[in-house]
């Protein structure tokens, strides 16, 4: 069943690798009438199955500015749009980032809704082990998740406003927290 949606609007979904962004997102475009835009899906085109230092160095911000892109060219036509990625740390890391985010949204007088999904560090390296992703070993090893969880920087929160969601909830109470989030209208 499709949910009411305020035209034109932006949800990103926002976590640490293994947090449960993408699982949730995926219930979200199923339930509500959104494009999903996930960056893994641009990342392997370009740099399979590797996240690290060639990753940042030479794919990483593009693949969010082709991310922004698309969000903004179906924004224009009128769709709303879900971007599945973990840009929290990325947004404290590079303001001009959240800066960019929110001219589009202003720009395009898009409703834009944040999910910051949380999950304590015994929970995110539980996920990543278990679904045994090649671009996820590196950041296994002893001082690979510390460096991890120090880039990820789990401690802070999203700069844009945003709803948290504790992803060890059951997912169906998550969607449903989501839900009221992004169809909560401000004017209301």
């Amino acid at each position: 069943m499709l949910f009411e949606l305020q035209p034109k609007t932006l949800v990103l979904v926002c976590g640490a690798p293994g947090s449960g962004k993408s699982t949730l997102a995926q219930e979200l475009v199923k339930a509500l009438p959104l494009l999903l835009l996930d960056k893994d899906c641009l990342d392997e085109a370009f740099s399979p199955s590797d996240r690290g230092k060639t990753y940042d160095r030479y794919f990483k911000w593009g693949s969010y500015q082709a991310l922004l892109n698309l969000a903004a060219l179906n924004l224009r036509l009128g769709k709303s749009v879900l971007v599945d990625a973990p840009l929290t740390h990325n947004l404290l890391a590079e303001p001009v980032w959240t800066d960019r985010i929110l001219n589009i949204s202003l720009e395009l007088q898009a409703h834009l809704r944040v999910l910051q999904c949380i999950a304590p560090m015994e929970v995110l390296r539980e996920r990543l082990e278990k679904r045994g992703l090649k671009r996820d070993a590196a950041k296994l090893t002893e001082a690979g998740f510390t460096d991890f969880l120090r880039d990820h920087r789990l401690d802070e929160d999203n700069p844009l406003p945003h709803e948290k969601m504790v992803m060890t909830a059951e997912l169906s109470v998550l969607v449903q927290q989501a839900l009221a989030y992004i169809q909560h209208r401000p004017d209301r």
